[in-house]
Parts: structure tokens; sequence; C-alpha cells
């Protein structure tokens, strides 16, 4: 449909479309490839095929970095002509992109040449991926590692979350999850299918205690090892049994559930339709018309169930909802709005969209709504505030924590930073004290931009097993920047990672003042400036009171991290 997609595709359904490529590369559905500020949610494909050559996938053939691609299946015919150094994947044919959430791949791959291929994902530099599956099957005459049930390649610190992986893989050599896990850390995770000549979840992996909390069967795989230390093999009955997973920390009550007439677990957005989590809206009732009441973003039923104090649908709403809340009080984000306001929130005031809801299926099942601030981001200036679980896109910084008031938090949150004419424009401006919780992933191309930029005297804590990501083509970015006397505590098993193409990048800028980082928590940049492609991770307890140690492009990494 598009050669080189950008802007906004929300809440499309695809049928039966057929796209033809041959041996050209870079070939998809919706689109041959993405802008850096491309948003996809929602967006579906029923039945057709596609063929093409190196980064083929059903959906876009490379999704790049930036943007967002959320809520959304396949379960078209792929099929591959890549050549021996060619990639090809159920929905993506090559990805960089941070946010990508609630992905599915349904259809078959299929090659008469050496391609590569991933059930859902061919390769994966960097970026992020969770909540995902694929249960397609690779059955390709050809030897290599670089086959995977969910994704044939991943490098440059890509990370997985909560994903699983149902397909056969008939190569020689493969893994039933990952083929060639390069670099890149893979959390609770699983996969089922026949590895008959390769290994059970990995392949290969040079890091092999990289793959955490995450199994495999290995009486469906027929495999009783793996390419990695940290997976674990199980049985059959074992991984239909849900304490096997929740004694690793898996999450049964927000992300993953057992159907009530048993199985392997299932994610709770996708349901499969045996009742044990929500209305499944992505098989088989697409011409259901109260299917798409579920599906496509209808904000009264999350609001009925959910019961926030306002909900803002519109500019005017949202104006409303601002000037009206008081302490306690919650809005809700009903659906894309964009916006010149001044949004100022008062003490005690929570702005939310519906994952902030998570016990409610009815705001769950939604795609995730956005704000687009088109001259002014957000200000919370006195404190108490929670700002989660929607996108943001400024064209100054985005979220402003004042000095007047408590502990504000924020969680879940992709910000994109659009101004063209800033520098200096930050994603969060601390002045006071915040929390980080979840995931906060940032885009930005222009100059001096910070993900988190910590005032004198302000307070900055990532939480334990948060995730703080910039991606940025600018100079001179960095992920964590503080001024002298300002306080940044990083807890166990936090990331702050960046991913920069541009020149003098750091993951984090530190002034005198204190920088906690604990065991566990881990700290890496990725700079095609600096020419690296490592990782630094904190020893126990590491405090500094100065800036002794940048940890920017010529730092000494760590070689044990992933």
């Amino acid at each position: 449909m598009f050669s080189n997609l950008d802007g906004t595709v929300k809440n499309l359904d695809i049928f039966n479309a057929t796209v033809y490529g041959g041996s050209t590369t870079n070939v998809g559905i919706l689109a041959a490839t993405s802008r850096d500020n491309l948003v996809v949610s929602n967006v579906n494909i029923y039945g057709g095929s596609v063929t093409g050559g190196s980064n083929t996938g059903s959906l876009i053939g490379i999704a790049y970095s930036g943007g967002s691609l959320i809520g959304s299946t396949s379960n078209a015919d792929v099929i591959c002509k890549a050549n021996l150094t060619g990639y090809c994947g159920g929905l993506l044919g090559g990805t960089s992109m941070s946010g990508q959430r609630e992905l599915g791949f349904t259809g078959t791959i299929t090659s008469s040449t050496d391609s590569k291929a991933g059930g859902l994902i061919g390769w994966m530099s960097g970026g992020s991926l969770y909540e995902s599956y694929s249960t397609a099957d690779i059955d390709i005459s050809y030897s290599g590692k670089y086959y995977g049930g969910l994704i044939a390649r991943i490098y440059n610190s890509g990370r997985v979350y909560n994903s699983y992986a149902t397909g056969d893989v008939h190569t020689t050599g493969g893994g039933g999850f990952v083929g060639y896990h390069e670099k890149g850390t893979i959390y609770t995770s699983y996969s089922l299918g026949e590895t008959p000549y390769g290994n059970g979840f990995v392949e290969y992996t040079p890091y092999p205690d990289s793959l955490i909390d995450s199994f495999w069967d290995t009486e469906t795989s027929g495999a009783t090892t793996s390419g990695g230390n940290s997976e674990v093999g199980k049985t059959t009955a074992e991984m239909q049994t849900e304490s096997t997973f929740t004694a690793a920390g898996w999450d049964f009550t927000d992300i993953w559930c057992i159907p009530a007439t048993g199985g392997y677990p299932v994610l709770q957005w996708q349901d499969n339709g045996n009742a044990c989590c929500h209305v499944d809206c992505h098989t088989d009732c697409h011409t259901d018309s109260s299917c798409h009441v579920d599906c496509h973003a209808d904000s009264a039923a999350c609001a009925t169930a959910a019961n926030p104090d306002y909900i803002a649908t519109d500019e005017a709403s949202l104006a409303s909802a601002l000037g009206a809340a008081t302490s306690g009080q919650t809005i809700l984000i009903g659906s894309d709005i964009t916006t010149s306001l001044s949004m100022w929130l008062s003490n005690g005031v929570s702005l939310v969209g519906p994952g902030y809801y998570a016990s409610h299926s009815e705001c769950t099942s939604l795609t995730v709504p956005s704000i687009t601030a088109t001259t002014y981001g957000i200000v919370a200036s006195y404190g108490d505030n929670t700002i989660s679980d929607f996108d943001l896109y400024s064209n100054n910084t985005a979220i402003k924590i004042g000095s007047s008031g408590g502990s504000s938090t924020i969680k879940n949150m992709n910000i994109d930073i659009q101004s063209v004419v800033m520098t200096d424009a930050y994603g969060i401006e601390n002045k006071g004290t915040v929390n980080i919780e979840g995931y906060l992933d940032i885009n930005s191309v222009y100059n001096f931009n910070y993900a988190i930029y910590t005032e004198l005297g302000a307070i900055t804590n990532i939480s334990n097993g948060a995730e703080v990501s910039l991606q940025t083509s600018g100079i001179g970015a960095d992920a964590i920047y503080t001024l002298s006397g300002a306080t940044v505590n990083i807890n166990g098993q936090a990331e702050i990672i960046i991913t920069a193409t541009g020149a003098s990048a750091q993951a984090i800028d530190h002034n005198v003042g204190t920088m906690n980082i604990y065991t566990g928590a881990q700290i890496g940049l990725y700079s095609s400036d600096y020419g690296t492609d490592g990782c630094w991770t904190a020893i126990n307890d590491y405090t500094t009171t100065s800036d002794t140690n940048t940890l920017d492009g010529n730092a000494n990494f760590s070689s044990g991290c992933p």
C-alpha cells in the first residue's frame, strides 16, 4: 500500500490482499518501510499473501526505530525469495522499533531459497517487543542458526518480554523461540515447536545467561538441550501448569492466563476465545459489529467499568477536565487528542490511558490513545500526580515535574519529541520527585534532547524492573542527565538504554550530586558515532558523588553484559 509510511494508521482491517514483489527487497502489505514517527495500532490482515526478497513481512518490510506498533496481527501467507544474507518474518521482515506490543502472526512462511526466517520477525536490531506471539511453522531445507519460532536473529541489545512461539522449526539448525541471539535479553517467554535438527529455545547465543525466566517444552520440541544456560526445559504437563510460571515470577494477573479449557498459557489480550481473559477480537469475528465495539477503542465501556472522575475524548473535554479535577481524581484519555492547551495538572490529579485500569478487560482490550501537544507538553507543578499508559507527542519538553509538591509517578509511556526548532527539549524535566515505573520509551531526532533531565535538588527514582529507552539521531543526547545537587536512584533490574546515531551521546551524564545504581541494573549505549556495541552493568550498591565515570562511548564496558 505504501512505500515509506509515516504518520498514524489505526483501526484498519485488510482482507485478502496480494502483494507480489518477486525477489525485491523491503516488501509488506501495509508498507515496504516505515519512517521514524510512524504509529500503527490495531491493524489486522486477514488472508492474502506477500512475496518478496530480503526484509519481507506480511505487515511491514522494515519497521525503523521510533514510532510504535501495537495490537496488530496477520494470518497472511509469506513467501520468501531472499538469498543467503536476507531475512523474512511473519509480520515484520526486520525491525529496530522500540514500542512494539501485542503483535501476532498465525499465517504460513515458505521459501524455496536459503532465506533466514522468524515466525514473527526476521531480524531485530535493538528496540523492544512485548506480549507477542507466532504459531507459524518454518520449513526451509537449508542449514544455519538464523531460524527461530518467533525471531530469526536478535542483536544490538534487542529486548523481548512475555512472548511465545508454538510453530515447528524444520531447518538444519534453529531454535524454537529465536535462532541467533547475538545480543540482548529475553524475559518470561516460552516455545513449544518441534526442532528436530536444532535446539529447544535458542539455537545459539554468546550470552547464555540472558534468557531470563524462560522455558521450552522438551516433549513437543524433541529437544533436551538449548543454546543458553538460563532457559529451562520442562515437560508438557509442567508447561500446562500455572505454578511452573508463577514460581519464576510470571504475571498471571495482568499479562498471562491459562485457558478455562486447559493448555498452555496465552496472553490476556488475545484470549483465543477460551473465556479466561476477555473477548477475542482478532480471530474470526471481524464481521461482527459488536466485536468492533470492543476492539476499536470505544472508550464508553471502559469508562463505565473503571468509573474515572472525568473522560477526555477531544480538546474541549480535556480542557474542561483539567480545569475541574481536584486532588485524588482521575482523567481518562478516551481517544486520540490533538491540542494546543497548556496542560497543567493540579495537585494529586492523575492523567491516564485505558491500560491504567489493568483489572478491567473493557479497558485493556482498547488501543493505546495518544495526545499530540502542538505547543506545550504536560506540566505537573504541584506533585502527587500519576501520568500513565498513553502515547505523548510534543513539540517541546513532554512532561515537566515541578518542585512544589510530593512525589509523582510516570508509567508505561511512549514519548516522541517532534520539535523542529527546539534544542534542550526533554522527555521528562524533573524539578521535584518522580518515580519511573514500567516502560518509558522516548524518540527524538533533534540535538541535546534528554530522556530524563534531573535538576538541582530534584530526585528521580527508576523503579525495580523499569525500562528507560531513548532512541535518537540528534547530537549530544543523554538517556539520564543530572545537574549538580540532583539525586538519581537506578534500582535493581532497571534498564537504561540509549541507541544513538548522532555524536556525543551518553547513557548517563552525571554532574556532582548523588547517583545510586543498585545490583542488577543495566545501563547501555549503542552508538554508531563511537562505533561501540556494548553495555555497562552496575556492581553491588555502586555509589558516586562526583562525575568520575561518564558512561559514554569511551567507557569501560563489562564483557559479561547481555
